[in-house]
């Protein structure tokens, strides 16, 4: 008989050599690890390759390379205490969406197309990430609209991956006044 996805075979697949929760313990210990030689290159105590680590940061991420170390020890933290996934898929999505919405926006916002990429290279705005994101949407989109599409991709980030409804945040916001 002819099977449907020739690709798949018939044997059952065998069981991962390592098991999950020692997988996601050891990318927490490596993102433990990340952070603490990225926090200490910004005191310029990592050595040579801190200076390094710390360009890079600044290159991919602009001024947001000064949080990632945070966002990273925090994920490797919960990496090595959980027991189960960390975070689901859609809330992942939702973390993503949220920092290319702030990168794009930090790359967008004042900064003329023209000078876009040196910038970037410079570790300014939203780095080399954010001028990638940023660079098609300038060719299709102005600045405002650039802008406004970034915001969105923010608002969503922040929904999905807090889980909140616009009518939690009215909610919070009319309890606090």
């Amino acid at each position: 008989p002819m099977r449907l996805n020739p690709f798949k075979g018939g044997k059952k697949a065998s069981a991962p050599w390592l098991r999950p929760e020692t997988r996601r313990a050891v990318v927490g210990i490596v993102l433990i690890a990340f952070s603490v030689l990225a926090l200490l290159s910004f005191f310029k105590a990592a050595g040579p390759s801190g200076i390094f680590i710390l360009g890079l940061l600044r290159r991919l991420f602009g001024i947001l390379g000064y949080i990632v170390p945070f966002v990273c020890l925090y994920l490797g933290i919960l990496l090595v205490r959980s027991q189960k996934e960390s975070m689901p898929r859609i809330q992942k999505i939702g973390a993503l969406l949220l920092m290319a919405g702030i990168l794009g926006i930090f790359h967008v916002v004042g900064i003329s197309t023209e000078d876009a990429y040196q910038i970037a290279l410079d570790g300014r705005g939203g780095g080399m990430i954010g001028f990638l994101l940023a660079f098609p949407m300038s060719r299709g989109f102005s600045s405002i609209a650039s802008s406004l599409i970034f915001t969105c991709a923010v608002v969503v980030g922040l929904f999905l991956t807090f889980n909140i409804s616009p009518s939690d945040v009215k909610g919070y916001f009319t309890a606090m006044w």
